[in-house]
């Protein structure tokens, strides 16, 4: 799909230091990826779209669907365009990949809500995993519990959430 190519797009541009084409690409897959209903594509694109976008917002910017519909090929030796993201593009798009990743905290990996917890730092919008945060007995992912532990002042219930998962992981004398 659309979604699946504009995203390989954004991480090969990435790795060529072509931002400004890499948020283009990373906000189509995002969007395509929401629209084909591919949400874990459209999580994944909208994350990496925030990690890269995020230095770039200016309040003036024009919103990036605007962007993205004005865009043409570009000359070759023509200067790139200034790279400018509205706020509301990169804040609605953050919010949005975190409140799919928050449906719920189980199961035993959950890279998704590791990675948007990791970002929300960089973001300044730790705020939006306040329920997760005061939830320690929800969560399976160990390096999940670790991650918590970091966020939060009081320790103790994490403390004990991190030893009850590792004591479920460890073998047994029946495993043995």
């Amino acid at each position: 799909t659309i979604a699946i190519s504009r995203l390989q797009a954004g991480r090969i541009l990435i790795n060529f230091g072509k931002e400004y084409d890499a948020i283009r690409n990373l906000f189509n897959a995002h969007m395509y990826g929401i629209k084909a209903g591919l949400i874990d594509l459209a999580v994944e694109a909208g994350a990496i779209f925030v990690e890269v976008a995020w230095p770039y917002q200016n309040e003036s910017a024009e919103r990036m669907i605007k962007q993205t519909m004005n865009a043409k090929p570009k000359s070759a030796g023509e200067i790139e365009p200034s790279i400018e993201i509205h706020p509301e593009d990169a804040e609605g798009i953050f919010k949005w990949c975190t409140a799919q990743v928050l449906r719920d905290y189980g199961g035993k990996d959950r890279p998704d809500i590791r990675a948007m917890l990791m970002l929300s730092r960089t973001c300044n919008q730790t705020a939006l995993f306040e329920n997760l945060l005061k939830s320690p007995v929800l969560v399976e992912d160990i390096q999940l519990a670790e991650l918590c532990i970091e966020f939060v002042d009081e320790k103790e219930d994490w403390a004990s959430r991190i030893l009850e998962i590792s004591s479920a992981l460890a073998p047994t004398d029946e495993d043995q």
